[in-house]
């Protein structure tokens, strides 16, 4: 069977994937994780009445989880290979302009 596992942040996928990998059959890298996170979460929305018209955020590097995971994925004998998506080629007919 699959397992889903659901995460919110770049970290818990980190370590949902590191603690999981050596009883993986397989690994599909499918997100798209951001390479940066805010420093300081807020605890709820900032709004602007209240912030002002400009912000500042201090940011921090997420783990690149594919790179830090390769080690890992070694030993626990995974293969890894890289997957690309090519776009449907395009159709050879066009649709007739209507008048």
């Amino acid at each position: 069977g699959v397992e889903v596992i659901r995460v919110e942040t770049a970290q818990q996928m980190f370590e949902s994937v590191r603690t999981r990998i050596a009883d993986a059959d397989l690994l599909l890298y499918a997100a798209a994780v951001s390479d940066y996170r805010p420093i300081q979460m807020a605890e709820r929305k900032l709004k602007r009445s209240e912030a002002g018209a400009d912000i500042a955020f201090e940011l921090t590097s997420n783990p690149d989880i594919a790179l830090e995971t390769r080690t890992m994925r070694s030993l626990s004998g995974l293969r890894s290979r890289p997957m690309t998506c090519w776009p449907m080629p395009r159709p050879s007919w066009r649709p007739s302009r209507l008048t």
